[in-house]
Parts: C-alpha cells; structure tokens; sequence
C-alpha cells in the first residue's frame, strides 16, 4: 500500500565503484530518520529508485557511460536521467507516495 508522505530525494556516489545512486527517504518531521535504510522503530524509510524502477518492470534505464565525459558530467546526466525515470515511471513518489 502506498501512503502519501513528505520525502527527500537523496544522490550517493561510491568513489571505489565510481556509483552513482538515487534514493527517496520518507521524512519525519522534516528529517531523514536515523539509520541506513531502516528506522529506530524497524520501518523502511529509504528506498533506491532502482529497485522501484526494476518492480515497475523498467528494464531500459539509458544509463550507460557516455565515452570521455567528466565525473561532473557524469554525475549530472545520471542524476537527471533517474528524475526522468521517475516522473516517467513512477511519478506518485514525487508527489510523496511511498511504500509502507
């Protein structure tokens, strides 16, 4: 079930894999919960937007390296691509629609 929450869109970057990664957190009270990807109270909170793309049956992310581009650039074609996804495939996420 899907309950309307307010969220934070968050962007992590793995310096040894060279990663770049979308999650949504649902907030409380304005604030990430602490934890990883779970709450003081054992409640997901964070989720990857890969995984929430793949449930949705998206297979053709259009991630793929671009040649010679810089880690900026990369960064910013990856993080605006996954937004695209979002509003494409699952745009109840940005209007604040979590699992749980």
């Amino acid at each position: 079930m899907l309950k309307k929450r307010e969220i934070a869109v968050e962007v992590s970057y793995d310096y040894r894999e060279g990663d770049i990664e979308l999650f949504v957190a649902r907030l409380e009270n304005g604030e990430v919960p602490e934890g990883w990807m779970v709450d003081a109270r054992g409640r997901r909170f964070r989720f990857r937007v890969l995984e929430l793309l793949l449930a949705r049956g998206v297979r053709s992310l259009g991630l793929e390296p671009k040649g010679s581009e810089s880690l900026e650039e990369r960064y910013r074609r990856i993080v605006a691509r996954f937004l695209s996804l979002i509003e494409e495939h699952i745009p109840e996420v940005l209007d604040g629609f979590l699992p749980g």
